[in-house]
């Protein structure tokens, strides 16, 4: 079981912002930047909103480490960049965690929304709108088969 995160009445706990700092820290040190506490605690109450928005409950922080680690796999032009796309693709993430039936991992939408960024060559406003227009994703469906 994953470590719990107490974050279901919309606060953001000064020890929350200094783990998820720390962990993500981590990841953008390769690429040359350090995130700062308010940029951190800026990510963390856009999340909860996004859980507002689209009927979430989430008790750990583990999704927003990994959707990090999966975007800094990718060339980031500096911390504004990384910031931006990490926001773009937890709206993404999110948006589809709250529509889905919960049939489809947290891999396999990660995994959904890294092809069709790829197929828009990173231009998140694009896969921004291919997931408005294909919000139910199957498994083994159409939705992944990028033309």
């Amino acid at each position: 079981m994953g470590n719990f995160d107490i974050t279901l009445f919309n606060q953001v706990l000064p020890v929350t912002i200094k783990k998820v700092e720390d962990e993500l820290n981590q990841l953008t040190v390769k690429k040359g930047f350090a995130l700062q506490a308010a940029e951190v605690e800026n990510l963390l109450v856009e999340r909860n909103q996004l859980f507002l928005e689209n009927h979430l409950i989430d008790f750990g922080l583990d999704n927003v480490i990994y959707l990090a680690e999966e975007i800094l796999r990718e060339e980031v032009w500096g911390k504004r960049d990384f910031l931006e796309k990490l926001a773009d693709v937890m709206e993404i993430f999110y948006y589809l965690r709250g529509n889905e039936n919960q049939s489809i991992s947290d891999d396999e939408l990660i995994e959904g929304i890294g092809k069709v960024a790829a197929f828009y060559e990173g231009n998140m406003d694009r896969v921004k709108g291919y997931f408005e227009d294909h919000s139910f994703l199957e498994v083994e469906g159409e939705s992944w088969e990028m033309d």
